[in-house]
């Protein structure tokens, strides 16, 4: 097994937050990325359809770490 290396963190994705729509038929979630230059992470919303299986990226302003269903279709965040 090789040991980590630093750069190896920098490359890691995580997410966090997930929460489905209030039916249950989409789900919400924040991807964060390192960001070396800014020295901190890039995170964005990203929306999964449940009945599709598909994942849609929502924004991409690299800044959303929350966000809140307003109902079964619509997401509201800072």
């Amino acid at each position: 097994m090789e040991k980590l290396k630093l750069d190896d963190f920098t490359k890691y994705t995580f997410l966090s937050g997930l929460e489905f729509n209030p039916v249950g038929s989409h789900a919400c979630f924040v991807v964060h990325k390192a960001d070396l230059e800014e020295n901190g992470y890039q995170s964005n919303l990203w929306l999964y359809d449940v009945r599709g299986g598909q994942y849609s990226q929502l924004t991409a302003f690299d800044k959303e770490k929350g966000f809140i269903w307003l109902d079964d279709e619509h997401i509201l965040f800072p």
